[in-house]
């Protein structure tokens, strides 16, 4: 059995599941990052 040899024709990328991790993702680490640059980080 070769796996990758389907993966050209199905990537779920416009998969209702994977654009909501996705942005989950991409929310959760833009707010870390801002919330660390801002300095609210606790020094601890």
């Amino acid at each position: 059995m070769i796996f990758w040899k389907n993966d050209g024709e199905y990537l779920p990328i416009l998969d209702i599941g994977f654009r909501f991790h996705f942005t989950t993702y991409i929310i959760h680490n833009g707010t870390s990052i801002l919330w660390i640059e801002l300095a609210y980080g606790s020094i601890f």
